[in-house]
């Protein structure tokens, strides 16, 4: 648990074990001031929450900087979070990791408020994710996944589904674009879209 407010000129914390529950208690991790590194990375563990904080990235030109990065990990929560990054995803879950479950964040990044790669299972809800260059979804060969009643804000195409990203379910989402596609779908199938606004949809 923490205490008070955490500053971390690189990386700010690691999570090295299973079944560990990291509770901010409404405090914030700012980090990245002069070095990349993620305000919370796990790699290779399982049943890991994360709950009750604030991660900001101070130096907006240091990259990579993830506000929290899963490479590899199984069953794993993430709840009341808020994230606000800059040339990197807000979350960056990769490498086979798979039922990840989010729940009421707010995610913001100039590129990806969650980018999913390689990884399967990953549930968000009731979550706003804004990218004020990119996508505030993007998933790249990942299936399976579960996005119910989040507000998507993108600059460009709010839902990138490419790489072999299927059978994968959103339900409720209210998507908003400056330019480009709501939803961009590429070499990618059995995506299913239910009482959301998909009025513009690219297909390619």
């Amino acid at each position: 648990m923490l205490t008070g407010d955490v500053d971390a000129s690189a990386a700010a914390f690691s999570v090295d074990a299973d079944n560990v529950t990291f509770d901010g208690k409404g405090h914030t991790i700012t980090f990245a001031q002069h070095i990349e590194g993620s305000g919370i990375l796990s790699s290779v563990k399982n049943g890991i929450v994360i709950k009750n904080v604030t991660i900001n990235q101070m130096n907006k030109s240091v990259t990579p900087a993830y506000g929290i990065c899963l490479v590899d990990c199984d069953s794993v929560s993430i709840l009341n979070v808020t994230v606000n990054v800059s040339k990197s995803a807000g979350i960056y879950v990769k490498s086979a990791s798979s039922h990840v479950n989010i729940r009421d964040c707010d995610i913001s990044s100039n590129t990806h408020g969650i980018f999913a790669a390689d990884s399967q299972y990953i549930t968000v809800n009731e979550s706003t994710l804004t990218s004020t260059k990119t996508n505030s979804i993007r998933l790249y060969n990942s299936g399976y996944c579960n996005f119910s009643g989040c507000e998507c804000n993108s600059a460009n195409t709010g839902i990138n589904l490419n790489g072999g990203s299927d059978n994968n379910t959103f339900t409720d989402c209210i998507v908003s674009t400056v330019i480009g596609d709501s939803i961009g779908i590429k070499a990618s199938n059995n995506n299913t879209f239910l009482r959301c606004n998909t009025s513009a949809i690219g297909k390619k």
